[in-house]
């Protein structure tokens, strides 16, 4: 069944002549040894692999698990960059996805983050937020500084895409809204990728 599934959207994407450049695997903690359905959680996440070769898209961004206790937890950009080098010797398709308003949350500085991320960089999660609880919302709805952002971004000679991920953005508006945010959402995409000019 979801075989038909993918394969209707590679014909749908090919007929619209649509190009995916990275895609999102189903995600759980799977450092939790406690985690339920862990088997068929893990179908997921090997299925979205098989979708992502099926759909031609280049980076599928996995969340890592998380064990706070382990003490190979990756805690700063340098431990995710030693981890991102060590995991290239043996596979060339390997890098990092940087999340905006995460790493914001997490209080990260992202300037110095990207540049040590450098080349590294294969994929982008685009959001703002003003807190954990107002998160995914359109760039310049929150506390990030965007212009830096895009300066660094610049720098280091990034040249994926700037991925959405704002589903909190249209989720309160009324459906007549919508198509005016979506369009409204286009201007500002555009305007952080002229700050990168």
């Amino acid at each position: 069944q979801w075989e038909k599934w993918i394969y209707g959207i590679l014909e749908t994407a090919q007929d619209s002549q649509i190009q995916f450049s990275q895609g999102h695997a189903n995600f759980y903690n799977f450092c939790d040894p406690d985690a339920e359905n862990k088997e068929f959680l893990d179908r997921m996440v090997l299925r979205s692999i098989d979708c992502a070769s099926i759909l031609g898209i280049p980076w599928l961004v996995i969340h890592a698990g998380t064990d706070f206790a382990s003490p190979t937890l990756v805690r700063s950009s340098k431990e995710l960059v030693d981890l991102v080098d060590s995991l290239r010797m043996d596979f060339n398709n390997v890098g990092i996805c940087w999340d905006v308003e995460h790493a914001d949350i997490m209080k990260q500085a992202q300037e110095p983050a990207l540049r040590m991320i450098g080349s590294r960089l294969k994929a982008t999660h685009i959001s703002d937020n003003v807190g954990i609880d107002y998160d995914h919302v359109l760039p310049y709805s929150g506390y990030t500084g965007w212009e830096a952002f895009m300066k660094i971004l610049k720098e280091i000679k990034y040249s994926g895409d700037l991925t959405y991920e704002i589903h909190r953005y249209t989720s309160q508006l009324p459906a007549p809204l919508v198509p005016a945010a979506l369009r409204y959402s286009v201007e500002v995409g555009n305007y952080l990728l002229s700050l990168a000019e």
